[in-house]
């Protein structure tokens, strides 16, 4: 998209993508820029990284930056959790008020990762159960009263599987209806 040149206050800047003049504060920091800001706005910019999100190429280095970036700065990252572990904490006050099922959740999720370390009972598979192309990372709990009637995903069907029940189409509480959801999912995959 080509932009023509107008004129906009100092407070402003106009995207190179959408060509809107918006203001400085929908401008990420960028240090190589002359006006210390990126050449695209927020919003463009999310829209950006997530279209390249998609190839699962750019997923895995993305992934893998992320993991080195933590290890060269554990320093960093426990000055950060010590800085926040106030806010965490409140947030999971919160959290054990408001949310029923919060207790359930966090039992289940312990319980799972008990028999899996621990045991050895429960296995990661090798694959996401939906997609089967990824690999599978995460463990959905069907219902937390059984904390060991799972199944593995991948992060984005994973996502994905909740925000169908958040929209109340379907409550998956047991492997059978897994399979319909299965369906459901494979068919209204976000792209």
């Amino acid at each position: 998209m080509n932009c023509k040149e107008t004129k906009f206050k100092h407070d402003e800047k106009k995207c190179t993508k959408c060509c809107k003049v918006k203001k400085t504060t929908e401008f990420g920091y960028c240090s190589r820029t002359k006006d210390n800001l990126t050449y695209r706005c927020s919003q463009c910019n999310r829209e950006a990284t997530k279209k390249w999100l998609e190839d699962p190429e750019n997923r895995k280095r993305a992934q893998k930056a992320t993991e080195k970036w933590v290890v060269e700065n554990r320093d960093k990252v426990k000055k950060w959790k010590d800085e926040h572990s106030d806010y965490q904490a409140k947030y999971h006050s919160e959290r054990r008020k408001n949310d029923p099922e919060f207790h359930k959740k966090h039992y289940a999720r312990a319980e799972c990762n008990n028999e899996r370390i621990r045991r050895g009972r429960v296995k990661m598979d090798e694959f996401c159960a939906l997609c089967i192309k990824e690999r599978a990372v995460e463990f959905h709990h069907f219902n937390y009263d059984s904390p060991l009637d799972i199944v593995c995903l991948c992060r984005r069907c994973h996502l994905e599987l909740h925000k169908a029940q958040r929209r109340a189409d379907f409550v998956i509480t047991n492997i059978e209806l897994f399979e319909e959801a299965k369906k459901y999912i494979k068919n209204n995959l976000t792209k």
